[in-house]
Order: C-alpha cells, then sequence, then structure tokens
C-alpha cells in the first residue's frame, strides 16, 4: 500500500507538469524517474528509494522476497509522506 501511494503521487507531480505515462510495462519506472527529474531530483534519495520498494513489491508478489522489515516499512512512510508533499506542492504550483 506505501508503494502505491508513492507511486500515485508520482504520477501526480508527472500529470502536474503537463506529461502522461502509457500504461504498461515499465510504466512505474518511468513514472518514478520523470516525477524525480521533474523536482529537479532535489528528492532523488527518495525516488531511488521508491524504485527499489516497487522491485521489492515486484519480487514479494512472486514470493521471491521476504516480507520488509518493521524498519523497511518506517522509511518507506517516511518516503512515501516526503513524495505525497512533493505532489501537493506540484499541484498548488501555477501552470
Amino acid at each position: 500500500m506505501l508503494f502505491e501511494a508513492g507511486l500515485r503521487a508520482a504520477r501526480v507531480i508527472v500529470q502536474a507538469a503537463g506529461y502522461r505515462i502509457d500504461a504498461g510495462k515499465g510504466a512505474d519506472a518511468a513514472t518514478i524517474d520523470a516525477a524525480d527529474v521533474l523536482t529537479g531530483e532535489r528528492r532523488h534519495a527518495v525516488f531511488t528509494r521508491l524504485q527499489r520498494m516497487r522491485r521489492r513489491r515486484n519480487d514479494f508478489m512472486y514470493d521471491t522476497a521476504p516480507d520488509p522489515s518493521q524498519t523497511d516499512l518506517r522509511q518507506a512512510q517516511r518516503d512515501v509522506t516526503i513524495v505525497i508533499a512533493v505532489a501537493d506542492r506540484a499541484l498548488e504550483a501555477p501552470a
């Protein structure tokens, strides 16, 4: 759920900048990368961790990764909170 919230916030950043990323293979990774670039990479470490969450989510869904640790979950919550705040600011920015 945390990853999905972060991904949706990244989509908001991309769409607020006037871009759209088609659905399909690689769309989630492209969305996160685009949001990172569109924010001037000021939160690059956060977007890098969001990419890591994306890969771990995929591995977890196919039972090839262990459950995330409590430390991982706390970091994910902090990171997603930051991405949501960045998305909020992107929505408030004049077009």
